[in-house]
């Protein structure tokens, strides 16, 4: 789960912030559990591998790449279907004001598949009080949680022992609640409003009182199939996220495509939609992490939304033909002062069978003046490759 340093920046790039009461300060928490937003995000990220935990540490998952290239509808297919089958998300735990001791293990697929199917029957952008869902699902089917989970007990700091005291709305109207206000709210399917809320023994938690089934929620629950066909083409051609400027910037606003191009470009500007700049220095860079120009250009065709400018697509054609012209390599050489003496050697045909290439063109350097001369030469707006065995020096 993310550190305390990983919270703050994920709250940076949140349109919607980290809930927090009036008085708190998300500087103020120590582990990412203190959180309701960003930690509902977090375990809906590493169910659907697009991020893993490394030792503590959050990096990149398996399926990291196709999800940040795939379109809002497809990120939210993916968690929702990630939220249904993960075994480790726990709602029940998650109940901050009260702890609650099972008696025996569960995954809540059934559960949080049983609150998809109340959601659908709710009407769309209409704002319901969470008692009414809450006292249809107590009606039908009041068991939902116990039958999964088996006895529940719980304890607080107010009574300190496990009992079976607990109301229906404490266990199993609270776990509804979180679903809603942790996950379902992550994914972007429901609106919340909710309040802070105090138990008896002053402890803080996020009571919901409203939610609302929003166009696109009702589209992931397959009620609402005009939420797609009302996208039009404008939405399809903006997905692309990647348009090429007249000189040379692009305009960056998926993450794959950011991911890409940090890797070599220059940054013009910051932000949401970066500006990367396609320069001499940046095709250097590009070269030296074994990035090919043909790659670059190709990946421009294949994602710029309104073509490749020619004067950009002109600028890339130099480039490759000037990138591979200039390159130090390792070589053995035999050599002589003797002009003449050479002349009689590579004349001679048992020498000239073994002669790889006749260096006309080719000046020897120090072992310790590779990084010195390719720089020399870049500065000259020259391209320089360093090749085999030289790489790993």
């Amino acid at each position: 789960m993310p550190t305390k340093a990983a919270v703050l920046k994920m709250d940076e790039v949140l349109e919607l912030k980290e809930p927090l009461p009036s008085e708190g300060e998300l500087e103020n928490i120590r582990v990412v559990e203190q959180t309701t937003r960003i930690y509902g995000i977090s375990r809906l990220l590493l169910a659907a591998s697009v991020l893993r935990d490394d030792n503590g540490v959050l990096a990149l998952g398996l399926d990291a790449e196709s999800f940040l290239a795939g379109s809002h509808i497809d990120k939210g297919r993916l968690l929702l279907e990630a939220y249904l089958n993960d075994s480790h998300i726990d709602e029940l735990g998650r109940i901050r004001e009260i702890k609650a001791q099972t008696e025996r293990g569960a995954h809540f697929k059934s559960c949080r598949a049983l609150l998809l199917s109340y959601l659908r029957l709710c009407p769309m952008n209409e704002w319901i009080a969470v008692e009414e869902l809450l006292y249809y699902i107590k009606k039908k089917d009041r068991n939902f949680l116990t039958l999964v989970t088996g006895e529940i007990l719980t304890y607080d700091s107010y009574h300190r022992y496990y009992c079976i005291q607990h109301s229906w709305d404490e266990i199993e109207g609270r776990f509804v609640e979180v679903a809603l206000l942790e996950y379902l709210s992550a994914i972007g399917m429901v609106d919340i409003g909710f309040v802070y809320s105090e138990n008896e023994v002053y402890f803080n938690f996020e009571k919901v009182l409203y939610f609302r089934l929003n166009e696109f929620g009702a589209y992931l629950l397959g009620i609402n199939d005009a939420y797609e066909s009302g996208l039009g083409d404008s939405f399809a051609r903006r997905q692309t996220g990647l348009i090429i400027h007249p000189n040379g910037d692009i305009t960056a606003s998926l993450e794959v495509h950011k991911l890409f191009f940090d890797r070599f470009a220059e940054k013009a500007s910051e932000g949401m939609e970066p500006v990367y700049r396609l320069s001499f220095a940046s095709m250097v860079n590009a070269l030296n992490q074994g990035i090919e120009m043909k790659e670059i250009a190709d990946y421009l065709v294949a994602n710029s939304e309104h073509g490749v400018p020619e004067d950009v697509s002109q600028m890339l054609q130099d480039w490759e033909m000037k990138s591979g012209k200039i390159r130090i390599r390792q070589a053995l050489i035999v050599e002589t002062d003797d002009p003449l003496l050479m002349d009689e050697l590579k004349n001679a045909k048992p020498i000239r069978n073994h002669i790889v290439s006749d260096l006309t063109r080719a000046f020897e350097i120090g072992d310790k003046s590779i990084g010195k001369v390719k720089k020399e030469i870049e500065k000259k707006q020259l391209f320089c490759s360093i090749e085999g065995e030289l790489k790993r020096t």
